[in-house]
């Protein structure tokens, strides 16, 4: 039995905020919003497709759906069985879908059947993407799914027409709670799997990360009401997929307070500024500085505004922030940090953190997250104030990568730490500085070089709006860095000039020794694959 008096799941969450607020908007998108009471009334009649076929408690479900009311009904549907979902990352392509469907044990999958846009902005025919993942779905039917590719894969349903013999229908309604689900949401615990979600996957193929009932939920409560400070009359964006990790403090956060969610199925800027102008968020938990710029740009062509906005919160770099601050000046902001692994944001700063506090550190950690920095190689402490890697442990801590075997936690001379392969600093006051990751280290002819500093100082450039550096190997040194850039609008630059100004503000050895300007970066969900620009080298 647990004793963090806070502790909850899922389906009770949603049950209890169709309860207390069944007649306010839970969740909006561009084009449509559910109350809280049809949200809940759209997963029972769901949940009772999903039963027909047989889903039982513990089995996994895959969720191929944009963000949408169809997603949310579809993932409160699966968990208030007491069956696991698993979001998908609607730009799999085929050749990625496989792995993932197999690898993650699915019984079945939920899609839609109407083409629809993914979070990319592509259109995607999401059906037709199956049924190309899966070629031996052709001459299967409905409900009797066999494949020795997937082979727990026992059916495929569909919101909207039945294109292929293969898809079973969701027919559009709503239902009420039957005594079965009662039973089934009653009996799901806090020990049981939330959800399962796969990592991005920018080096290797992606992990898949079990996270619990209780420390979901405990995590993303306490970032969203104690850090963020969210009450019910709050509107929250968030304008990441569902398959990351960062929507789930919002959505959350959501069903403690009865704030309203916003966001979307991709990010297209100037259809989000006008939905967000209808919508009046007072919180923006987009992190990412593109969604930022991308108003940004979108407000200079349409004249709209989001004076609304209360709190923007931030993972960036100094130079980043200063601009999302000239953009939303009427805003406090802060930064957060955190990952998959660790149930959402585990760092966010005080509201009354001072302005350079806000911009230079994510701040302390929550409640029941504790932190330490400990040397790379050897796991020792390091003292406050010194770079090293970050070893995370408590309540948000996730339970395990699936079918992977042994424990991802530290061993039995300190169990319960995770180390995070990220780098970074402790303050005084508890407050993490994010560093960069130890793969982001480079070795310049002897030398440790991060690639974080490298970047932090480009941005300073007037004319780089986004910066990455990455190693390049060299016959002499070993490895260089190698900077990718994107111009802020307007602003041109050479490659030389670049250089110029690196030769008269670091050290030599970290000056980037190739320079490449882009306009697209390689991304999974929200970040930039560093692995395939290396590769692009």
């Amino acid at each position: 039995m647990t004793t963090n008096p806070e502790a909850t799941t899922l389906p009770h969450m949603m049950r209890e905020a169709a309860l207390r607020w069944p007649d306010r908007t839970a969740a909006s998108f561009p084009d449509a919003e559910v109350t809280f009471r049809a949200l809940w009334r759209g997963a029972a009649h769901v949940a009772n497709a999903l039963i027909a076929e047989g889903v039982g408690a513990g089995d996994h479900v895959g969720l191929l759906i944009p963000n949408s009311s169809r997603l949310l009904e579809s993932f409160f549907a699966v968990s208030m069985i007491g069956a696991i979902p698993v979001v998908m990352n609607t730009r799999y392509r085929a050749e990625e879908l496989p792995h993932v469907i197999k690898h993650a044990d699915m019984v079945g999958i939920v899609t839609i059947a109407d083409t629809a846009l993914n979070n990319a902005g592509e259109r995607i025919d999401y059906v037709a993407r199956l049924g190309e993942a899966l070629p031996g779905l052709a001459g299967q039917r409905a409900g009797a799914i066999a494949l020795p590719e997937a082979p727990k894969l026992g059916f495929i349903l569909a919101f909207g027409p039945r294109p292929e013999p293969w898809i079973g229908r969701i027919e559009p309604g709503q239902s009420d709670e039957t005594p079965v689900i009662q039973a089934r949401r009653q009996a799901v615990g806090l020990s049981d799997t939330a959800v399962l979600l796969y990592t991005s996957g920018t080096t290797s193929r992606p992990k898949g990360v079990v996270l619990l009932h209780e420390g979901l939920t405990t995590s993303c409560i306490r970032a969203a009401v104690d850090r963020l400070a969210m009450t019910e009359a709050d509107v929250i964006w968030n304008p990441a997929p569902m398959c990351h990790i960062s929507a789930f403090v919002a959505l959350i956060g959501s069903l403690a307070t009865g704030a309203e969610y916003v966001s979307a199925s991709h990010f297209d800027a100037d259809m989000v500024l006008e939905h967000l102008a209808r919508r009046k968020p007072t919180i923006a938990f987009a992190n990412f500085p593109a969604f930022y710029f991308g108003l940004q740009d979108a407000m200079r062509r349409t004249g709209l505004s989001l004076d609304s906005l209360k709190l923007v919160t931030t993972a960036a770099a100094p130079p980043e922030i200063e601009r999302i601050r000239a953009a939303f000046p009427k805003a406090l902001q802060i930064s957060v940090t955190g990952s998959t692994e660790l149930s959402g944001s585990i760092c966010i700063n005080n509201l009354d953190d001072t302005p350079a506090q806000r911009a230079e550190t994510a701040g302390p950690p929550i409640r029941g997250v504790e932190l330490s920095i400990r040397d790379p190689e050897t796991s020792e402490r390091r003292p406050q104030g010194e770079i090293g890697e970050l070893w995370v442990r408590g309540i948000c801590l996730f339970a395990r990568y699936h079918k992977e075997p042994g424990s991802p936690l530290t061993g039995e001379s300190e169990p319960g730490w995770f180390r995070t392969a990220d780098l970074g600093t402790l303050d005084e006051g508890g407050r993490l500085t994010f560093k960069g990751r130890i793969k982001d280290m480079l070795k310049v002819g002897g030398e440790n070089v991060s690639a974080a500093e490298i970047e932090t100082f480009l941005l300073r450039h007037p004319a780089v709006a986004v910066a990455q550096v990455v190693a390049a190997p060299d016959d002499r040194l070993g490895e260089v860095p190698a900077a990718f850039i994107e111009l802020a609008r307007d602003a041109t630059a050479t490659a030389e000039e670049i250089v110029a100004y690196c030769k008269a503000g670091i050290a030599k050895y970290k000056v980037p020794r190739i320079v490449r300007f882009v306009r697209e970066w390689p991304t999974s969900a929200t970040k930039i694959q560093k692995e395939r620009l290396r590769a692009m080298l």
